[in-house]
């Protein structure tokens, strides 16, 4: 299985998550560290069926407008 990782630093939601990497922020955001995938609809969906049959038993979530995640259940 291929994935390729995409850096989109134009993401807002991206780019807040490396600039607290870069201020060493320490606190935890459960939409990053709990998720599989986080995106639009189509980039999360995208991954979920590039999961295939790893992605039994995950659910596609909005986490905000616009921003999709996808979960363990």
């Amino acid at each position: 299985m291929n994935l390729k990782i995409h850096n989109n630093r134009s993401n807002p939601e991206a780019k807040k998550g490396f600039n607290s990497i870069q201020n060493d922020s320490n606190h935890r955001e459960s939409c990053w560290t709990e998720s599989i995938a986080i995106g639009s609809s189509n980039f999360v969906e995208d991954i979920k069926v590039k999961l295939g049959i790893k992605a039994v038993g995950r659910r596609i979530e909005e986490q905000n407008e616009g921003q999709y995640v996808l979960r363990v259940l």
